[in-house]
């Protein structure tokens, strides 16, 4: 699958970052799938779970960025991957995994995927959310409305293009 468009899009807690995702996966179906960031957080079996609260979770170090990209090449190369699942609630990956399949189109959503230049650089399109981006959308404003409008035509054109 070389022909496979990947976007990565970054933001901090609450910039519209899921919104999006939603989007375009309501656009394209089946043609989409995704890589959560925060699926990918290290496992810290050995860190009690009082510690593990601890922990700075929003650094690139907290991250297992390196099995991402390891991910995120299979799925443009046409295979499944086993994506980790992380538990919120322990503050730790799950034993289950979730089955992500090649698709036309992979999205990465995360708060740091831009920081490590390994995923930056496979990214085909990157979209940085902030929120007051996303307070402009709520304004409703006619040149964001046009913008918005352009790149969604552009995305949909590279995708039923290939």
């Amino acid at each position: 699958m070389s022909d496979v468009i990947t976007i990565g899009i970054a933001g901090g807690t609450g910039s519209g970052k899921t919104t999006i995702t939603r989007r375009i996966l309501d656009e394209f179906g089946g043609d989409v799938s995704v890589l959560y960031h925060d699926n990918y957080y290290k496992r810290h079996d050995d860190i009690p779970f009082a510690e593990r609260k601890k922990l700075n979770y929003d650094h690139p170090n907290a991250f297992d960025t390196p099995l991402l990209v390891q991910h995120l090449d299979a799925l443009r190369a046409g295979q499944a991957v086993a994506c980790p699942m992380y538990d919120y609630t322990v503050h730790n990956r799950a034993a289950e995994t979730i089955t992500v399949v090649p698709a036309k189109v992979v999205v990465v959503e995360g708060i740091l995927i831009f920081a490590e230049p390994e995923l930056r650089d496979r990214l085909d399109i990157m979209r940085l959310c902030r929120k007051e981006c996303r307070e402009s959308r709520r304004m409703n404003l006619p040149r964001r409305q046009f913008t918005e409008v352009q790149r969604w035509c552009s995305i949909r054109e590279n995708i039923r293009e290939n």
